[in-house]
């Protein structure tokens, strides 16, 4: 994912009003007249409530991806990888903790001119990250919607050849709660590293970007750097972003494997 939510969180004072009782002159109990207990009608316990259940989600099979579909930017976004990835992110000042979830990609439609996927987050991750809806095209593939931002236009996750190292520049708008962000982005593709995840070295792709966020109140330059290994996704990021007259701000998000299979 090549956009960031930020959390802020609100402090809520409550005021709670206290009414004082007078007392009377009269003896305690002087003036009580004892009464027989009221009989409570007894009604038969209500039975809890059944959910039905849920509708399992679509996922189509990956083999009906047509192969003229099946680009760099396919097989490196993980779109072909059915597992979840377990994640966790850190910022740098610390303002959230460590935050932790899955990623997961599910094909919801696919013909021969392109396929839809749902790209799902699961745990605290969901808070920042959200879920999107991306398109996979001859040309690339093309974030279309999220659930914690309105995307004005399309915006290029990722072109088809982008491992050629050819550059590409995402210039989109974003709608957030704090107003417009306009994300101006150049991202290029520096070859083959070598990464260690956990115990194990994967091959990876690396990519650079580098280009400015502004919006109201916000001016600040953005350095990305991103690995992905074929089949298996995004397995980490590294972002600093460094707002006008303001020390600069570190998310790293790295992938977790817990499955021993994910791992070999």
């Amino acid at each position: 994912m090549n956009r960031h939510s930020h959390v802020f969180s609100g402090v809520a004072v409550f005021v709670t009003a206290l009414t004082v009782y007078g007392c009377d002159s009269k003896a305690p109990g002087a003036d009580i007249v004892a009464k027989p207990p009221a009989k409570v009608p007894i009604s038969p316990p209500t039975p809890p409530k059944t959910q039905p259940p849920a509708e399992p989600k679509t996922d189509l099979d990956r083999s009906k991806v047509p192969t003229s579909l099946q680009s760099d930017a396919y097989h490196y976004y993980s779109l072909s990888n059915t597992k979840s990835l377990d994640m966790e992110m850190t910022t740098k000042p610390d303002s959230a903790g460590v935050v932790t979830g899955s990623m997961s990609a599910r094909m919801t439609q696919v013909d021969k001119d392109g396929a839809t996927f749902i790209v799902e987050t699961t745990g605290s991750l969901n808070a920042q990250f959200g879920s999107e809806t991306v398109a996979l095209k001859p040309t690339g593939l093309w974030a279309v919607s999220s659930d914690r931002e309105k995307l004005y236009k399309p915006q290029l996750e990722l072109p088809t050849g982008f491992s050629s190292g050819k550059p590409w520049t995402v210039d989109s708008m974003a709608g957030t709660d704090k107003g417009k962000i306009r994300q101006n982005v150049t991202y290029s593709c520096k070859g083959e590293r070598s990464i260690k995840i956990g115990d194990t070295s994967y091959t990876a792709l690396y990519v650079e970007g580098e280009g400015t966020f502004t919006g109201p109140g916000l001016s600040s330059r953005v350095v990305m750097k991103e690995w992905f290994v074929k089949d298996i996704g995004n397995v980490k990021m590294e972002l600093v972003q460094t707002p006008k007259g303001k020390p600069p701000v570190t998310l790293d998000m790295v992938w977790k494997p817990t499955d021993s299979k994910a791992k070999s």
